[in-house]
């Protein structure tokens, strides 16, 4: 399976193999298995040399690159976030990258897995963050967090007819897990659809999340906010030392940690992330809850655009 710097998957052995995440594979990197990995498409820090605006195609031929390199009779699946979460902050990629990724996939028979574990259940203003890539179909899409929305632990694995049909073939699926098709976790879950559609949430999410982006855009002036990005109500900004530079603060300030601190003392619950810049780099990112106001949108950003500069001042 190839995968993406910086990208998380989840703390399981399989799932952390595949996740471009140092700080939570470094105690485990003896026992993880090799994985490929291609740079993400990450505008204001990609990895690729000379990329700019030609970000889309020089990561999509990234991957070409890699499955020529490892063979393509070896590999299996292409891994991504749709939107990269906590390892990067809200990374929208641009608008021709899913579309060349298909392509490169369909090319060389290689599956595309989508983790939508973060993006889905309407997070980013529609049902799953692939729809912003219309006509771009994942052929596995992983789902949890919203699709309960935190009440029990939950999630869901969503194939394409011509996997099912592979795996029915050979004897359907060998192994389970101890709460598998556990009855309180999908009478969660059709709780939560029925009440996400009943309410129009995900389309408010859109809507909301458009307010928040350009509240977010107006602490673009303060001196220690590198970036400001994000689709409906996922959202981050990135904190750097210099912004002309994009120098980051060193990973001993936790600048992240102390804006996150400053900002829950004065009434708002945000997300401190960071190390994308190699172990450095401060983010803080935002999910607000899909019923979020609009009031309470300003009220948060008022609130960490004070407990940036508060902390980035003193």
């Amino acid at each position: 399976v190839i995968a993406r710097w910086p990208s998380f998957h989840g703390s399981s052995i399989g799932a952390l193999a595949v996740s471009g995440r140092p700080s939570l594979r470094a105690d485990f990197d003896p026992m993880l298995p090799v994985t490929p990995f291609i740079p993400a498409p990450y505008p204001y820090r990609c990895r690729l040399p000379g990329c700019g605006a030609r970000c889309s195609l020089e990561c999509a031929e990234a991957l070409d690159a890699k499955i020529r390199e490892e063979g393509p009779d070896t590999v299996a699946a292409f891994i991504a976030e749709p939107v990269i979460g906590a390892s990067a902050g809200a990374v929208v990629p641009p608008p021709e990258y899913y579309g060349l990724v298909r392509e490169t996939c369909d090319r060389h028979g290689v599956l595309f897995i989508a983790d939508e574990v973060m993006t889905g259940m309407g997070r980013t203003g529609r049902w799953f963050g692939m729809e912003h890539w219309p006509g771009v179909r994942p052929d596995i899409l992983t789902t949890g967090k919203g699709l309960t929305s935190g009440y029990v632990p939950g999630g869901a694995v969503m194939a394409g007819g011509r996997i099912v049909e592979t795996v029915n073939a050979g004897g359907g699926f060998h192994h389970g897990f101890t709460y598998s098709h556990h009855p309180v976790v999908a009478a969660a879950g059709l709780a939560v659809m029925r009440y996400l559609e009943r309410h129009d949430l995900v389309a408010r999410a859109a809507v909301m999340g458009e307010h928040l982006m350009v509240r977010l855009r107006g602490l673009a002036d303060l001196p220690a906010v590198g970036d400001v990005r994000g689709i409906g109500l996922m959202a981050a900004v990135e904190i750097v030392r210099d912004p002309a530079s994009r120098q980051p603060y060193p990973a001993s300030a936790r600048m992240a940690q102390k804006i996150q601190a400053e900002a829950l003392k004065r009434g708002a619950i945000v997300y401190a992330s960071g190390g994308q810049v190699n172990g450095a780099g401060d983010l803080i990112m935002l999910g607000p809850p899909l019923v979020i106001e609009r009031e309470q949108v300003d009220e948060a950003v008022q609130i960490l655009g004070d407990a940036i500069a508060a902390v980035t001042r003193a």
